[in-house]
């Protein structure tokens, strides 16, 4: 929970600035500044740093897992929402009649994939599985 004394230790440049988050541009907190650093070192190992690498990675899905009431493998990390979304939208395997109900107040990368017409001939996808023909639905 973020407390005054959690916010000054997280966030020591807001100590005598008022900032309103622009999302992308969002100051971060200097653990992550931690984070990055250490990524970055791991990395001038070469190939023996992806193993810690992916060590951090377990370890975020675990805590991210344990949070939600969730196992690491149940929990996937993606590189930004717009991956996610799209993620998601291909996982719902939505057929010709489904609706699927956005608002127009929601961030692009969110509403974007509802949007487009996308092919739906992969393995598994709607009826493409079964004829092998290609079709596009929204």
């Amino acid at each position: 929970m973020l407390t005054e004394s959690s916010r000054r230790h997280d966030f020591p440049s807001l100590d005598e600035r008022t900032y309103l988050n622009t999302a992308a541009e969002g100051i971060p907190p200097g653990r992550v500044i931690d984070a990055l650093h250490q990524y970055g070192q791991d990395k001038l190992l070469g190939m023996d740093g992806r193993d810690l690498h992916t060590v951090q990675w377990q370890r975020a899905k675990s805590a991210l897992g344990k949070l939600l009431g969730f196992s690491a493998d149940e929990v996937t990390l993606c590189s930004c929402s717009s991956e996610a979304f799209n993620l998601a939208r291909a996982a719902l395997r939505l057929a010709g009649d489904d609706e699927v109900i956005i608002t127009d107040l929601d961030f692009p990368a969110g509403v974007t994939p509802f949007l487009c017409v996308i092919p739906v001939c992969r393995q598994g996808f709607g009826n493409a599985a079964e004829t092998g023909r290609c079709t596009s639905k929204i």
